[in-house]
């Protein structure tokens, strides 16, 4: 959090990363903010490397969004 009235948040990105790759080609950045029970995942997809893995099977995340609009969901129950 950079600013709180306006919110303002921050995102670094280093040129070593795949992201910054793709950030650089598309001019376009998503910030989602996860709720508490995806934890776990989140920082699981933050921590591997996209190209060494499939992270939605590898961190069972189920690619459809719910009603509410939330993405990233646990499949396994």
């Amino acid at each position: 959090m950079i600013e709180f009235v306006p919110p303002l948040i921050g995102c670094a990105v280093s040129n070593q990363n795949d992201s910054f790759t793709l950030l650089e080609a598309t001019e376009e950045c998503v910030i989602n903010i996860p709720v508490r029970e995806n934890a776990e995942q989140v920082v699981g997809c933050g921590n591997t490397h996209g190209s060494r893995c499939d992270k939605f099977d590898h961190f069972w995340v189920d690619r459809r969004s719910d009603p509410e609009g939330r993405r990233l969901r646990s499949a396994r129950k």
